[in-house]
């Protein structure tokens, strides 16, 4: 009976073991294991971990809908993704073809075209990153949904800060997004539902932000010193509540259909 009792724990121990290693892989580590970013994505399968190192990385990443809950987390203060040297205007990180639950976390992004593209994208995070001096700092299509940009540095862009088109449900988040030639953030387009909370926008060369779309919610953020209008917004049924939008060379708000607005603060708008 005692034999068959430790056989039986053996057994278990055993199992477990099999599932566990089954079930954790050890992060692929760049440039440890692989010399390139996307080398290291490719060798992914869904659910992995890469960790890229501190170095200058002069190359376009693309993940698809076969990684993911991939996590492309950058482990130092001086990891950067830089586009200078490449051609056909390139993009930093394109998330296409229905990625789902992916993180990005903690690129230096620069000298892109488009810092970060998600087309078709679902339910990805984008966190952590400084993304400056790129002809577009974030660009959203495809119909994207449920995505998280927050706590990103957006800045010194040639173009907009964020721009997103024909993609709801997104969170726009804690970003500061300062000094792009265009837009802070500008929706465009058949949105509808995205959220932007508290994000801080300064001295933008547009609008802080530009909202075309209905169902969103506008709410805390701060829009300061924008060449245009701080905060203006286009649409039906969205909500614009406790934000400060002041100083703007034009309008602190602007506003085009039946919207609701709460407890803002403001000097001068078209609102009655």
């Amino acid at each position: 009976m005692r034999l068959l009792r430790f056989l039986i724990i053996i057994a278990i121990i055993v199992v477990v073991s099999i599932l566990f290693f089954r079930v954790y892989r050890s992060p692929i580590v760049v440039p440890g294991e692989y010399p390139t970013i996307q080398a290291a994505v490719n060798a992914a399968v869904a659910g992995d971990r890469i960790i890229v190192r501190n170095g200058v990385y002069k190359e376009s990443i693309v993940i698809n809908g076969d990684k993911n809950s991939i996590k492309l987390i950058a482990r130092g203060d001086s990891v950067v993704l830089d586009g200078s040297s490449l051609l056909l205007s390139p993009v930093g990180i394109t998330l296409e073809d229905n990625a789902s639950s992916v993180k990005i976390k903690g690129f230096r992004i620069i000298n892109y075209d488009t810092g970060v593209l998600m087309d078709g994208a679902k339910s990805c995070l984008l966190t952590k990153n400084r993304i400056y001096d790129n002809t577009r700092g974030i660009l959203m299509n495809g119909t994207s949904t449920n995505n998280s940009i927050s706590n990103n540095i957006i800045s010194k862009n040639g173009n907009d800060g964020i721009n997103i088109a024909e993609s709801s449900d997104n969170v726009i988040n804690k970003n500061y997004i300062i000094k792009n030639n265009g837009n802070g953030i500008l929706i465009d387009s058949t949105n509808s539902a995205n959220r932007i909370t508290l994000n801080y926008l300064l001295k933008n060369g547009m609008d802080g932000i530009q909202l075309n779309g209905d169902d969103a919610q506008i709410i805390r953020n701060e829009s300061l010193k924008n060449d245009l209008v701080g905060i203006r917004i286009s649409g039906s049924n969205n909500l614009i509540r406790n934000n400060v939008s002041v100083d703007n060379e034009v309008l602190d708000i602007e506003n085009t259909g039946a919207n609701q607005y709460l407890d803002n603060e403001y000097e001068t708008s078209n609102l009655p």
